[in-house]
């Protein structure tokens, strides 16, 4: 198994998340859970949530607005 030319990159950038961000990352992007299950299992508001997003979205320098920024992530 070989890893990802920019594997060390991307471990990088996620060990700068905070706690609440690597949860949040998790839930969404490893075990693929909507936001509202997100929200209700984090007992967060959507806005919350977004706030959250926005965090990772910065730190893995993902652009674009609104559902092409988790795309983007979810193919990074």
């Amino acid at each position: 198994m070989s890893l990802p030319k920019d594997f060390f990159t991307q471990l990088e950038q996620y060990s700068e998340l905070s706690n609440r961000e690597k949860a949040v990352f998790a839930e969404i992007f490893c075990n693929s859970k909507s936001r509202v299950e997100v929200t209700q299992a984090f007992h967060i508001s959507e806005s919350n949530l977004s706030s959250c997003l926005t965090g990772i979205y910065k730190k893995f320098s993902i652009n674009g607005s609104g559902p092409v920024k988790e795309t983007r992530l979810r193919i990074y």
